[in-house]
């Protein structure tokens, strides 16, 4: 393992502990969905390094890459749905006075 892939890795570890911990200690559910977002994107694209300079450009490598291309896209998408979902089942009550349409 190169020193690279060594530190990307490290880079997705230390991402996904400051996600958990940001959704152990959250408010709500809103504030819980916002620590998710940095372990979808700095993560995986760190992963997505570590991939590189461990396998090189190749099948392996571009394997992650698309796999991770689709939660770059994904990610954003489910955590709408989730927060959407919240508030119309009223799990969410802050945000009733700033989006009334969405609550009828």
């Amino acid at each position: 393992m190169t020193v690279v892939a060594a530190l990307a890795l490290a880079v997705v570890v230390a991402t996904a502990f400051v996600a958990v911990g940001g959704v152990l200690l959250a408010d709500d559910a809103l504030d819980q969905l916002h620590f998710l977002g940095p372990l979808a994107h700095v993560g995986s694209a760190a992963l997505v390094v570590a991939s590189l300079a461990t396998f090189g450009p190749g099948a392996t490598t571009g394997r992650v890459a698309v796999v991770v291309g689709v939660l770059q896209v994904a990610a954003p998408v489910a955590t709408h749905a989730t927060a959407r979902a919240g508030l119309v089942r009223g799990d969410v009550d802050r945000l009733r006075g700033h989006a009334p349409d969405l609550v009828e």
